[in-house]
């Protein structure tokens, strides 16, 4: 109902038409219309649910205060009167009540109402422990087909059903003792707390009623409020013309300070914030919260076969079906055959020795020289210690955390000179620090920024001489990396060189003695041949 101009695409177009960046976020040209029905709004020091009608069916892209008709219904920033009464006159630069939905809304907060204490830590509905909450929608004619009449609301805690609050005479006169959403507690309200009455104007409960019969989307978070701070929920929200104070009626919705409640600090703060929504459920009045509902959730009725259908006419009656077999019964899956295990592989045989020719001697071979045992390599010599690195001193011209003027900055349109250029900023003693800072998705900053006219000589000679103290660890690690590599190729090199040479030395020797061997031979049957010529 708020008419938003901060979603990217509306109705399958881009929102790109004076879009831009402000410190409360993305704006667009177009804006969002939908009605909003605020179920439960609350944390836990207040709570309200709200009504928020719209003169429109279905949702609606809409143009904002530079079009002709208005329908989103924006005020430009520099109007400060929505707050006087008969605004045509008094205020025509406020837009906020010439959109087509009610932005303000019909509330009912039990501490605006006069009830302090109803909703708050220890309260009667103590924010401390688990609560359901149940809204029940009520029709002129009883029926889901009737005009919206009224909204109630009912707490149920630790297995009690708490009803609402009830209204203060000493703020709303005329709606004394009633606790509900009506039409006629809505305008009572509107005209004792001095407040615009749009809500008549855009339809009242019925009104909101057709929005709920046409349907609406169930929208579940945990939000804080960039704009206002939560005011609205749980602080006071005095007139800027300061007619109105704290101390009038319906200006006090909750205990909470006008000054707290900005979203950086409660991100830092409270980082692990959380809620739980469970069991969500829609039915007739009464038919998800009483004790029998309960009951009846545990133990579900049973559920009965249908009686059979009775016989046609003419047509031959209809067989039961029979219960299908049931299936047979899975077998057992066979034990896996253990695997057989290798057999060992045969040795290798020797070589035979090379037989002598016939009628020579047989010469004993030669037994091959034992090999010599391997060296061991040399041990690698452990890598010298790293000396410790120096600290670097800071660089002049960077900012000092909690140094006056330091800054928590959240968004900067200029990457290059983000903190000289940050849009929007946290002054705060708690978002200076940087870790609260960092919680806060923000970049810390300084009054002095490190690019400063005058700084670039003294960071430039600071870094130059924080380079020549520091060692050059990675150029160390390399250097004896690589001797230790060498270092073990070249032992390996060496003993595989030494059995090789040995082997080539048997080898060679076995090869040259028969070669010996049978020259002699020949040589020998040579002369006898001579001979008996």
């Amino acid at each position: 109902a708020q008419c938003p101009h901060d979603l990217k695409f509306i109705e399958g177009e881009g929102n790109v038409k004076n879009w831009h960046m402000t410190k409360t976020g993305p704006i667009g040209g177009y804006g969002h219309c939908c009605a909003e029905m605020d179920i439960f709004e609350a944390n836990a020091y207040a709570a309200a649910y709200t009504t928020h009608a719209c003169q429109t069916v279905g949702p609606l892209k809409c143009q904002g205060a530079d079009s002709a008709l208005n329908q989103c219904g924006d005020t430009h920033k520099d109007c400060e009167c929505c707050d006087e009464v008969n605004l045509d006159t008094n205020c025509p630069c406020c837009g906020r009540y010439k959109g087509v939905c009610d932005k303000d809304g019909c509330d009912f907060n039990s501490y605006r109402m006069g009830d302090e204490t109803f909703f708050s830590k220890g309260g009667t509905v103590n924010t401390e422990l688990p609560m359901t909450v149940v809204t029940q929608f009520l029709t002129t004619d009883g029926t889901d087909t009737g005009d919206l009449k009224e909204i109630r609301r009912i707490y149920v805690q630790n297995g009690k059903v708490i009803q609402n609050s009830k209204i203060s005479a000493d703020k709303i006169p005329a709606a004394a003792g009633k606790d509900s959403i009506t039409d006629e507690v809505c305008q009572a309200g509107k005209a004792a707390f001095v407040n615009h009455d749009d809500f008549t104007k855009k339809g009242g409960l019925a009104g909101m009623g057709a929005s709920l019969k046409r349907g609406m989307v169930l929208v579940l978070s945990l939000w804080d409020d960039t704009l206002t701070r939560m005011k609205w929920l749980d602080s006071a929200t005095p007139s800027k013309d300061g007619k109105r104070t704290a101390a009038d009626p319906g200006v006090k919705r909750g205990p909470c300070a006008m000054t707290a409640g900005e979203p950086s600090q409660l991100r830092g703060q409270y980082p692990t914030a959380h809620v739980l929504y469970t069991n969500i459920m829609i039915g007739e009045l009464g038919s998800t919260f009483t004790p029998e509902a309960q009951a009846k959730k545990m133990s579900p009725p049973p559920v009965t076969a249908l009686a059979p259908a009775a016989p046609v006419p003419g047509q031959p009656p209809v067989q039961p079906q029979t219960p299908s077999q049931p299936a047979a019964a899975v077998q057992p899956v066979q034990p896996v055959q253990p695997v057989q295990p290798v057999q060992p592989v045969q040795p290798v045989q020797p070589v035979q020795p090379v037989q002598p020719l016939p009628g020579q001697p047989q010469q004993p071979p030669q037994p091959l020289q034992p090999q010599q045992p391997l060296q061991p390599l040399p041990s690698v010599q452990p890598i010298l210690p790293i000396p410790p690195v120096a600290t670097i001193a800071p660089l002049p011209g960077l900012p000092v955390a909690g140094a006056p003027g330091t800054f928590c900055c959240y968004y900067s349109p200029d990457q290059n000179d983000y903190c000289g250029k940050c849009k929007s900023k946290d002054t705060s003693e708690w978002n200076a620090v940087p870790e609260n800072c960092q919680k806060a998705k923000g970049r810390i900053c300084g009054v002095t920024r490190l690019f400063d006219a005058g700084q670039g000589a003294a960071v430039a000679a600071a870094t130059e001489g924080a380079q020549r103290e520091l060692p050059n660890v990675a150029m160390v690690l390399a250097w004896s990396g690589s001797i230790i590599m060498l270092a073990m190729l070249g032992a390996m090199s060496f003993a595989r060189y030494r059995r090789a040479g040995q082997s080539s030395a048997a080898a060679v020797d076995s090869i040259a003695g028969h070669l010996m061997q049978e020259s002699q031979a020949e040589a020998e049957q040579s002369e006898g041949v001579a001979g008996v010529a």
